[in-house]
């Protein structure tokens, strides 16, 4: 690598793969494995080559090159800013107050009535399509829930799949004010946790903000109806007619209420894609349907959706390519949504699944198959006492 390349590529990529890098390895099981040249891990080498360019080197790449250098420095490491301002900025719409929703990527609703343009939800790439999918968390209240059908009203999603059972009880009783001493508290007796991550474990979608058959939600100029239902295994699908401004659109809700546990998979996760897949092209033949994103929502709108995204990622490039490409699905999903991948178990237990989709249907031979390795232990550190960005209250003087 020459110090022209480290320095264009060191600060665009740097603190993103420090964020990966770790379950990266630890998923694919390579954290302790050596390459096949001599013993020496790739990680080493590459530390070894930044080490060979020094900062003598480094400046005089600058000064030879000089602005167009810093340009094209400036604009990679301005492709993905790490930052979240309109998250902390509206702290009232984040039901999990340390689950980030970066800038880059979040999903901008039309400004309306001087209310911001904020909900806590992201786009994502799919296998062969940008911003194929928005990750979405579940509304917890009549505001949040009021702007979610603006954003489905706007985006105008080909699907809405809801990912998880309905707990009320997890009904949030009152606003929270992250600056009050005794929020945090409070916050882990909501869900009857000890930790931040055990939040984000045990959340479950606390109100259903969707209407039953034949019922209408009515907000502000905006409507949502359920004209048809149908249940089966596992899962109950709503056709919903959207209307706003007496402009009627056609979507699809699909409620996986069994999914409870988001560190167990269910064992019908592929026939779950399937029966997606096969209402999607149904669905796709109405007249008056909308022909925009999938939407993927959860309680906090990111471990469920991930996983999901994953697999129908995964599974199309099976079948496509006759690759899999984890690692690649995994980098470009945790770019594009904070939180995704922060424990091992669950993705573990897709590779399994995925493995026997392989297998099934003949993308691998039955000699590619090794040992089933033994399970790992979550990788989310312990980390500093509070995870919450906290902001002081005014002096008053």
């Amino acid at each position: 690598m020459t110090p022209t390349d480290f320095m264009r590529s060191f600060i665009s990529q740097s603190w993103l793969e420090d964020e990966i890098e770790g379950s990266i390895r630890q998923l694919a099981g390579t954290e302790s494995q050596t390459t096949q040249t001599g013993g020496e891990t790739a990680e080493g080498k590459e530390e070894e080559v930044n080490k060979n360019v020094t900062p003598e080197e480094a400046f005089k790449a600058v000064t030879v090159e000089g602005p167009e250098l810093l340009n094209q420095m400036h604009t990679s490491a301005m492709t993905y800013p790490n930052t979240y301002d309109k998250f902390l900025n509206n702290m009232d719409m984040n039901r999990i107050p340390h689950l980030y929703c970066f800038d880059h990527s979040r999903v901008e609703l039309a400004p309306q009535d001087g209310k911001d343009d904020f909900y806590n939800a992201s786009w994502v790439d799919g296998y062969s399509k940008k911003s194929a999918y928005i990750f979405a968390q579940a509304p917890f209240n009549d505001h949040t829930e009021y702007v979610f059908w603006r954003m489905v009203s706007e985006r105008k999603p080909s699907m809405i799949l809801v990912f998880g059972d309905i707990d009320e009880k997890q009904k949030r009783k009152a606003p929270y004010d992250i600056s009050d001493r005794g929020f945090e508290k409070s916050f882990l007796h909501e869900f009857g946790a000890k930790s931040l991550e055990e939040c984000e474990l045990k959340a479950k979608i606390c109100r259903k903000f969707w209407p039953e058959k034949g019922s209408k939600k009515d907000f502000p100029a905006l409507s949502i109806q359920a004209s048809d239902d149908h249940s089966e295994t596992h899962m109950k699908t709503f056709n919903l007619t959207v209307t706003e401004k007496k402009q009627d659109h056609q979507t699809v809700l699909m409620h996986f209420y069994e999914w409870a546990d988001a560190s167990k998979l269910p064992e019908y996760m592929l026939d779950m894609r399937a029966s997606i897949k096969l209402q999607y092209i149904r669905s796709s033949k109405k007249t008056g349907v909308c022909i925009g994103p999938i939407m993927l929502v959860c309680a906090t709108g990111v471990e469920k959706c991930a996983i999901y995204a994953t697999i129908d990622i995964i599974v199309s490039r099976i079948t496509e390519e006759h690759r899999v490409g984890f690692k690649e699905t995994m980098s470009a999903i945790k770019m594009q949504r904070f939180g995704c991948f922060r424990t091992v178990g669950p993705y573990s237990t897709a590779c399994e699944m995925l493995m026997k989709f392989a297998v099934t249907t003949g993308v691998v031979h039955d000699a590619a198959i090794g040992e089933k390795p033994k399970p790992q232990k979550s990788i989310v550190g312990k980390g500093p006492k509070s995870g919450f960005i906290t902001k002081k209250k005014p002096s008053g003087k």
